[in-house]
């Protein structure tokens, strides 16, 4: 029997009763680097217009570094050896080192966005609207497939990458070497397992795995969730975290467990992912001390730890 864990969470931040002016700013989106020392995040500032940041916390020293800016999704990447941090900011691709330094250009077309570093490379796979009739996907320079919607995810070999369409989930191995592994209407963004067998993404309210070569037809491993959004694999492939429309659940993929549920946060906005190298969970929620504002947390061990609070690293 498969578990489901709910974690209770609240998507809504509001001001205080009275409160005047804009909403402090809250982090979103937890991207763990791959040797676990560093989370990259983008942090939202409200005022007339957002504002998106990308954030890069050393989880040692709680050093906060700011590397870079923008007024629409940065979709932070790690470099396969955890050195370096690329995002995409106002159509254009950066990369920049973990401290912050050595800012720089990726050579891609201007209109680039949701970068994906490719394990074992220093490649990037990216989408365009550079000379497209809508989106297609790029990885360095070469187009490897047109009509691509959300952010690709590489298998953990770096040997194929998996995307959306309207009509399912794709995944491709070089330039027009792509396949359907799953016909499914509007899915959501695909997550690799890390033995590079199954894929995860939701669909609405439910959650699907599914072979990734497509020889079989995708299971339902969670319903009932609502507005499912982002999947992240636990690295040894027993639980799946999955963020939606009231927090984050965690399924338990083991069959024979028995089931139950734990408030771990009175809050949350999107953003969801486990480190590699450890059962630590990643998640954007807000905590006792976090004053209503949501930042970056970890879940380990059924307990939850505020890593950022109001603008700052934590204590």
């Amino acid at each position: 029997m498969r578990v489901l864990l709910l974690v209770g969470l609240v998507c809504a931040v509001t001001l205080p009763a009275g409160a005047a002016g804009p909403p402090p700013p809250f982090d979103w989106w937890p991207v763990p680097s791959p040797d676990g020392t560093h989370v990259a995040f983008t942090r939202i500032h409200d005022g007339r217009a957002a504002r998106m940041q990308v954030e890069i916390l050393d989880l040692a020293t709680r050093r906060l570094v700011a590397a870079g800016a923008s007024q629409s999704q940065l979709d932070p990447t790690w470099s396969p050896d955890s050195k370096q941090v690329a995002y995409a900011a106002g159509g254009v691709l950066w990369v920049v080192r973990a401290d912050g330094t050595g800012k720089h250009r990726y050579l891609a077309p201007v209109k680039a966005f949701a970068p994906a570093w490719r394990p074992n490379s220093t490649q990037l796979a990216y989408l365009t609207t550079h000379g497209s009739q809508n989106t297609d996907l790029w990885v360095g320079g070469a187009l490897w497939a047109r009509n691509v919607i959300g952010r690709p995810a590489w298998s953990p070999d770096g040997s194929a990458v998996a995307f959306q369409r309207d009509d399912g989930i794709y995944v491709a191995t070089g330039p027009g070497a792509e396949r359907q592994v799953a016909a499914i209407a509007n899915p959501g963004p695909p997550a690799w397992s890390h033995d590079g067998r199954t894929l995860a993404y939701g669909v609405v309210s439910v959650v699907f795995t599914g072979p990734a070569d497509g020889s079989a037809s995708p299971t339902v491993v969670g319903n009932a969730l609502g507005g499912v959004g982002q999947v992240s694999w636990r690295s040894d492939g027993s639980r799946l975290a999955v963020s939606f429309d009231r927090g984050v659940s965690i399924l338990r993929l083991a069959p024979g467990a028995a089931a139950q549920g734990a408030w771990i946060a009175r809050a949350s906005g999107p953003g969801v992912a486990y480190q590699d190298r450890s059962p630590g969970l990643f998640l954007s929620a807000a905590t006792a001390g976090c004053g209503g504002r949501v930042g970056i947390a970890e879940y380990t061990g059924g307990r939850l730890r505020q890593l950022t609070d109001c603008g700052a690293a934590g204590p």
